[in-house]
């Protein structure tokens, strides 16, 4: 039986050598093909010259451009918005997370919470999740819903309160007065 995996291209985005390589060495023993960046400013060459990536994981905190600011470049350029991106982070602070949500993210991964052959598990297990549509199209489902949420919050904080009923101190209507 072929392996599934062998069709899809991983474009790993990792400033840390030792971590990109044995990522590189899981990814490419499970049988996907890995092409890899290490700054930001790879990153974006690589996407336009291999824009059929399967999915491209993308650490936060790289050099030269970092990674929100590559996945909003990634996602405005015609040739590359269409590659899943999952945020490949130590960062867990929320606020990055939604904004990497908010420009198209399809997910995200605490390196810090799984080793290597889990986070290929992982991407495995979304593809695998994914197999009655695209990535892609996952990707604009949950963008939609985060979407639809941040406008749910948003016409909550603007719906203005009821105004009470003026008070009066002596239990007479104005007109009374």
């Amino acid at each position: 039986m072929q392996n599934p995996n062998i069709n899809k291209k991983i474009l790993i985005v990792e400033d840390d050598m030792f971590l990109r390589d044995i990522y590189i060495r899981v990814f490419e023993k499970a049988g996907y093909t890995v092409i890899s960046a290490e700054d930001g400013e790879q990153a974006l060459s690589i996407a336009a010259s291999h824009p059929d990536a399967s999915i491209m994981m993308l650490d936060i905190m790289i050099p030269k451009i970092n990674g929100i600011d590559v996945l909003r470049r990634l996602k405005s350029q015609e040739n590359t918005k269409q590659i899943p991106v999952v945020l490949l982070t130590n960062l867990g602070e929320e606020s990055v997370l939604q904004e990497g949500f908010k420009l198209g993210a399809v997910d995200n991964i605490l390196k810090v919470n799984l080793t290597p052959p889990e986070v290929v598990d992982h991407v495995t297990a979304m593809f695998e999740k994914a197999k009655g549509g695209s990535l892609q199209q996952n990707q604009q489902k949950a963008s939609k819903a985060s979407q639809d949420a941040t406008d749910a919050s948003q016409s909550q904080q603007q719906i203005p309160s009821s105004p009470s009923p003026p008070q009066t101190s002596n239990n007479t209507t104005p007109d009374q007065q």
